[in-house]
C-alpha cells in the first residue's frame, strides 16, 4: 500500500486555546520536545 500521509496523535487535555490555534507554535513545540528527548 502507497503511504500517502503521516499522522501525530497527540494529548492536548487542558492546553490552551491560543496554543491549539496557533500551528508554527504546536511545530516549534513537538520539535522542542523531540530535541528534548
Amino acid at each position: 500500500m502507497k503511504q500517502l500521509g503521516t499522522h501525530l496523535v497527540a494529548d492536548a487535555w487542558q492546553s490552551p486555546g491560543d496554543l491549539l490555534n496557533d500551528p508554527e507554535r504546536i511545530r516549534r513545540a513537538i520539535l522542542d520536545a523531540i530535541e528534548a528527548g
